[in-house]
């Protein structure tokens, strides 16, 4: 799928700050992660079921619940929308 998995970025030794393009880009990774949690988020508060901790046995089906926990809330929840800046 070509996804490339980044983290936010971290201080070099002795340095007190962030570089211009270090911060840049932990702020890419941290929009990022914030829409991802925000969807986790609703998931959970909206389905109980997933809110819980799973073992291996019931993670065989947890994929197929997720997607149609997905799938309602696409059709029936409130899409997430983008703040305009002002």
């Amino acid at each position: 799928m070509n996804y490339r998995a980044l983290m936010p970025m971290t201080k070099n030794a002795g340095a007190t700050q962030l570089t211009t393009q270090q911060a840049n880009q932990s702020r890419r990774v941290t929009l990022c992660k914030w829409v991802v949690e925000t969807v986790n988020g609703r998931l959970k508060n909206r389905f109980r079921q997933l809110r819980s901790t799973f073992n291996n046995r019931a993670a065989s089906h947890l994929f197929d619940e997720v997607k149609i926990a997905g799938a309602l809330l696409n059709a029936f929840g409130k899409p997430l929308t983008d703040h305009p800046l002002v």
